[in-house]
């Protein structure tokens, strides 16, 4: 029996590479009917009595060698959150062949996940295969996962190539309120001929599910990239992402520094695709976007023969700034600009305009012919505080004449203000005054010939 509480490692850095052993071969047989440790841990070689990483708990196993082979069965360790098992035999000669399995099982996304691996050749090059599948599956959920590797872990690249495929990722499986897909995901990597760190390969997904938002899908049929990583970055080359209805996104970018960048060009993009209530369209321009873990950044300007967007869009931890927003149907058009605080009581200000706007070119919405400007401010915490104000000129709400102007201010379930006079089809709305306080007083007339 041999047994410890604790087995620190902790090795030198060096940049020359690890070189394959000439002999493994000890002079005694070894039978360890019982190998226990509670923990084993990677450290600093510098500071040895310093902090280390805990990379395995619970560690047992029984460990035998006659000289010429080692063999490890019966292993079971606890790493992070999951469970491993496993066996594994090595020769003690050149070429030292290799032989392992391992069942893991634990939590990926908050559901429980099995993944079985082999690896199978020679310690300087062998072949690790694995797969992976869902316990506990609900009817319907085929997700199952495959890997491919070849590792060479004495060359300069610790691998030669590797493939990744994950089938029938369901995000609403795995993500509360996610929508509704069916993902076929491939990944294949390899190491740059020119880099000794660098590494090529190309991306694809495919969507066998895609459908509009609204109805809980996602509206992404595919998405192909080629990938390349050195020094810190990651290219993506020949970006293309096919979207339900015909639309298509396609470009590149670069990932360094946690900031994504991407200039893509859009093309046929059907906006009722990705909302059944919109209008379709086939809108086409260029799309710009800086993504990164505390700002993100998005601007485009898309048009078809009927329809334009323009828009800037910025978001950092404490505000969302929609800077500049145009929205155009022929002669109908929305301009808007406004912030909204995500910290500190969420207050908001919005202002815009509207010219000959007409909802139902847009969506499946009222038709109506609108001449308009518009300013509102307020917060939506601790209770929502909302001050409104509007004037409308000329305008039409199906074939009925509509015009008037407005100032409005809430403040929770108080009506602080208001001084609102509206016309509608030749009838009249007055209200004026406040509501939902002591001594508050609110007037409202109408007159309603037709």
């Amino acid at each position: 029996r041999l047994a410890a509480t604790s087995v620190r490692v902790a090795s030198v850095s060096s940049s020359e590479p690890t070189s394959l052993p000439d002999s493994l071969r000890l002079p005694l047989p070894v039978d360890v009917e019982q190998l226990r440790i509670e923990r084993i841990e990677v450290g600093d070689h510098a500071h040895p009595d310093g902090k280390a990483l805990t990379v395995a708990e619970a560690v047992s196993a029984q460990l035998t060698s006659d000289g010429l082979l080692y063999r490890l069965r019966e292993a079971r360790a606890r790493v992070a959150r999951l469970s491993v098992v496993g066996d594994a035999s090595l020769a003690a000669e050149k070429p030292f062949a290799l032989a392992s399995r391992l069942a893991i099982e634990g939590e990926a996304g908050g559901r429980p996940v099995a993944f079985d691996l082999a690896a199978q050749g020679r310690l300087d090059e062998f072949l690790l295969e694995g797969s992976a599948r869902a316990l506990a599956a609900q009817v319907g959920d085929r997700f199952a996962g495959e890997l491919s590797v070849r590792m060479t872990p004495f060359a300069a690249q610790p691998f030669s190539d590797a493939v990744i495929k994950l089938s029938s990722i369901d995000p609403a499986a795995w993500i509360d309120g996610a929508p509704q897909a069916t993902l076929d995901l491939r990944a294949e990597l390899r190491p740059l001929a020119d880099s000794s760190a660098g590494l090529a390969g190309r991306l694809s997904v495919v969507n066998h599910l895609a459908g509009p938002a609204d109805r809980q899908r996602l509206p992404i049929e595919s998405l192909h990239s080629g990938l390349r990583f050195s020094e810190g970055r990651l290219d993506l080359d020949e970006v293309d992402v096919r979207l339900a209805g015909g639309g298509r996104l396609r470009g590149g970018g670069a990932l360094r520094d946690a900031e994504l960048a991407l200039r893509l060009a859009v093309s046929s993009l059907d906006a009722s695709a990705l909302h059944s209530s919109l209008r379709r369209t086939q809108l086409a321009g260029p799309l710009r976007a800086r993504l990164g873990l505390h700002r993100q950044f998005v601007e485009g300007e898309l048009r078809d023969a009927h329809f334009a967007i323009d828009g800037r869009i910025a978001v950092d931890p404490n505000q969302l700034v929609l800077e500049a927003l145009r929205l155009a149907a022929d002669d109908a058009q929305l301009l808007a600009s406004g912030k909204v605080a995500l910290v500190d009581g969420s207050n908001f200000a919005l202002r815009g305009s509207l010219q000959k706007f007409d909802p139902s070119r847009f969506a499946r919405l009222p038709a109506a012919r609108l001449d308009a400007d518009f300013e509102a401010q307020g917060s939506r915490a601790p209770q929502l505080a909302l001050s409104l104000r509007f004037q409308l000129h000329h305008s039409r709400l199906g074939s009925e004449a509509l015009s008037g102007n407005g100032e409005v201010e809430l403040a929770g379930k108080r009506l602080r203000k208001a001084d609102v006079e509206l016309t509608a089809a030749g009838n009249r709305l007055s209200a004026k005054g406040a509501f939902g306080a002591v001594g508050d007083q609110l007037t409202v007339a109408i007159a309603a010939p037709r």
